[in-house]
C-alpha cells in the first residue's frame, strides 16, 4: 500500500495462487492455437503496475477488466508479431535479451531480499547502541541538501558559509522535495533512522554544518537544529519506528549481500576498467520517461527503469588487493 493506493506486488500473487490452487490453469483466451491461462495474466499484473485507489469489489472488478482487456490485446499483437517473423530481427532480438536481462536481476533482487531477516533483538540492539542510554531514544531535527554530486556539496558549502541562510540552499538545490519545501527541516526524528545521515547528527554540535554524506540518493549536507533524549515509550509511534528500523536494517543487510555477490562475479568478468572512458560518461540528473506506441491506442515502456547502481565497485577493490 502507498498512500491510500493498493499496489499488487509478487508476493500478493503467490498468495493469490495458493488460496485459488487449479482455478487458475483455465483456459482465459485462445489466439491462434495458443491458450493462455488465468495463471499467465495474472502474473503479467506486478509488470504492469496493477494498483486501485479503491478496495470494493465493484471497483476492483472494474479495474480488472481494464487490465484483462489490455493483456488480450498485447497478445493479439504479440501473436501477429511472431506471424510476420519480427521476432528474427536483429533490433527485436537486442531488446528481447535487453528486457530477459532486466526481469532476471529484478527476480534475483526480490529473491535474495526475501531472504533477508531481521529478528526484533536485532531491532532493539540497534536502537540501544546508538542511543546515549539504553533506556532512551536520541532523537535529532536537521535540515538538509541533497544533491547529485561532490562538486555541487563544494560550490554550495562555499555558499553556504558565507551567506548563512541554509534554508534558501535547501528551498532551491535540494532534490529532498518534501523537506526542501520545509527548508530542508526532517523535524524530530530517532538519530537510528536515514542512516548515515542519522549517525553522523548524533555526533554534531547543535548550529554545526556537515557535509559530504554520501547515501543511495546522492550526497547531502546537513545542519543539526537541535537534539535531545526521550525515552521509548514517550516516542510518538514507538512501534511504526521500530518498523521503520526494522526496513532500515533490511535494506542494508540485503544491499551488503547484494554488493558482495556482484563483485565476486565482477572477480570472475571483470578484467579490466576503462576509468578514462567512464569518467568521460556524460550524465544528467533530469529525469527522463520514454514509450514507444503500439496498436490499440496502448503504449509500453521504451527500455526498463532502473537506478544507477555502482555499489559493488569498493568491494571488487577488495578482491583486488587480495590478489598477489
Amino acid at each position: 500500500m502507498r498512500g491510500k493506493t493498493y499496489l499488487l506486488n509478487p508476493n500478493d500473487v503467490d498468495m493469490i495462487e495458493l488460496n485459488l490452487h487449479g482455478d487458475l490453469n483455465n483456459t482465459l483466451v485462445i489466439i491462434g492455437n495458443k491458450k493462455i491461462s488465468s495463471r499467465e495474466f495474472l502474473r503479467s499484473l506486478p509488470f504492469k503496475g496493477f494498483s486501485v485507489e479503491n478496495s470494493s469489489d465493484q471497483f476492483i472488478a472494474k479495474k480488472l477488466n481494464r487490465a484483462i482487456r489490455s493483456f488480450i490485446e498485447d497478445e493479439f499483437l504479440a501473436e501477429e508479431g511472431y506471424q510476420q517473423g519480427l521476432q528474427n530481427i536483429p533490433e527485436v532480438r537486442n531488446d528481447i535479451e535487453m528486457w530477459k536481462d532486466f526481469y532476471f536481476s529484478t527476480w534475483l533482487n526480490r529473491t535474495m531480499r526475501s531472504q533477508i531477516n531481521v529478528s526484533d533483538s536485532e531491532i532493539e540492539e540497534y536502537i540501544r547502541k546508538r542511543s546515549i542510554q539504553s533506556n532512551e531514544l536520541l532523537m535529532v531535527n536537521i535540515q538538509e541538501i541533497l544533491v547529485d554530486s561532490l562538486q555541487q556539496i563544494e560550490y554550495l558549502l562555499k555558499r553556504i558559509y558565507d551567506d548563512e541562510d541554509f534554508g534558501k540552499f535547501a528551498r532551491t538545490y535540494s532534490k529532498r522535495k518534501w523537506a526542501a519545501e520545509k527548508n530542508g527541516e526532517f523535524g524530530f526524528f530517532p538519530s537510528t533512522m536515514y542512516g548515515a545521515i542519522g549517525e553522523t547528527a548524533a555526533k554534531m554540535e547543535i548550529g554545526e554544518i556537515f557535509a559530504p554524506i554520501e547515501t543511495k540518493d546522492g550526497y547531502s549536507i546537513i545542519k543539526l537544529l537541535d537534539k535531545k533524549l526521550e525515552a521509548p515509550s514517550s516516542v510518538q509511534n514507538y512501534e511504526d519506528i521500530k518498523e521503520k528500523v526494522r526496513t532500515e536494517l533490511k535494506e542494508k543487510k540485503f544491499n551488503e549481500y547484494r554488493d558482495k555477490f556482484v563483485a565476486k562475479l565482477a572477480q570472475n568478468y571483470v578484467k579490466k576498467i576503462n576509468y578514462e572512458l567512464l569518467n568521460s560518461v556524460k550524465v544528467t540528473s533530469l529525469n527522463m520517461f520514454t514509450y514507444r506506441f503500439m496498436g490499440f491506442g496502448g503504449r509500453l515502456t521504451a527500455v526498463p527503469l532502473i537506478n544507477r547502481y555502482t555499489n559493488w565497485y569498493n568491494e571488487w577493490l577488495k578482491f583486488q588487493k587480495q590478489i598477489p
